[in-house]
Formats: C-alpha cells, structure tokens, sequence
C-alpha cells in the first residue's frame, strides 16, 4: 500500500498479508508487533519501532531513529540512521545497507553481519556494537564493506571478522 501512517500500532498474526506497514509507505511514530513475516517492508520510517518474534523487523528501505527490539533480524537490507537494533534473537543489521550512528546490542547473532556470499555494499559509520552473541562487526565475506569511527566490545565471538581486500589491483 502507498501512503502516509502516523501513530498507528499494528498487530497483526502471519496470513494473507505478511507485513504491518510496507509497499512504498511512510510511517511516522509507528509500531508494528506481531508474528507477522516483516514489520516495515519496503517502506521509510521514522521513529518507529518493530517488534515481530522471529521474523524482521526492517526489510529494504530508509529507517531514522527506529527500534528493532525482539525480531529475529533486525534490520535486513536496509540503511538506517541513528537506529537501535538489540535483543533480537539473531543478527542485529544483516546482508547490505549503510548504517550511520547506529546501535546493535544483546543479539542473539552478529551485530551487524555482511551475510555469506553476498556481493553487496555495506558500510558502518560511527556505530556501536556490543554484547552480541555472535561478532560485533562481520564483513569477512562478499568485497564491499567498511567501518569508520566505529566502537565494538564484549561480543562473544570476537570484535570485527573483516576480509581485506585490494582496492589497488594487481
């Protein structure tokens, strides 16, 4: 659907529609809750927060000052700015997105994860990752990622998993 939501809450249970607010909407000051699949897809947030057990919170689009807060994942594909993504059973920020004052802490995965064998683009500026059960920043796989001015501690796998690569070529 396209359109403008304010201050709704939506909770909803997984059927014939798997989203709370999605198809190219806004949302402003909204919450989304619930086992459905995405609780913003394909949509702008602001100030908003999702809690969808299991599923993602955040999928594709552009989230500003949103809470991921007990999803399975998150924020998934996404850029976010001044975000939150913490005590969510798996990765905190996941696959490709440029995340800018970002926070990830106490997940249940990697605070922000470059998923496997992907090709795509991420960047981390000035986040924080922390007290995460996987790293703290995993971008070992693919050849685009990088971290600037960001601060990582007590996560249980280790602080940053990051593959090198050459820009200079041969």
């Amino acid at each position: 659907y396209v359109g403008v939501f304010a201050n709704m809450i939506v909770n909803r249970t997984a059927g014939t529609v798997s989203y709370g607010i999605g198809s190219y909407g806004v949302a402003v000051n909204c919450k989304a809750t619930g086992t459905m699949s995405y609780g913003f897809f394909v949509s702008r947030s602001f100030s908003c927060d999702a809690n969808v057990p299991s599923n993602v919170g955040y999928i594709y689009g552009l989230h500003y000052r949103s809470v991921a807060n007990g999803c399975g994942t998150g924020f998934y594909q996404s850029d976010a700015i001044n975000c939150i993504a913490h005590s969510n059973s798996g990765v905190g920020y996941a696959v490709a997105g440029v995340w800018i004052n970002c926070v990830a802490a106490n997940n249940g995965g990697d605070g922000f994860d470059k998923a496997s064998g992907t090709t795509s683009f991420c960047i981390a500026v000035n986040c924080v990752s922390t007290n995460n059960t996987g790293w703290g920043f995993d971008f070992a796989t693919g050849n685009f990622g990088a971290l600037i001015d960001c601060f990582t501690d007590a996560n249980t796998s280790g602080t940053v998993d990051l593959k090198l690569v050459d820009f200079l070529g041969p």
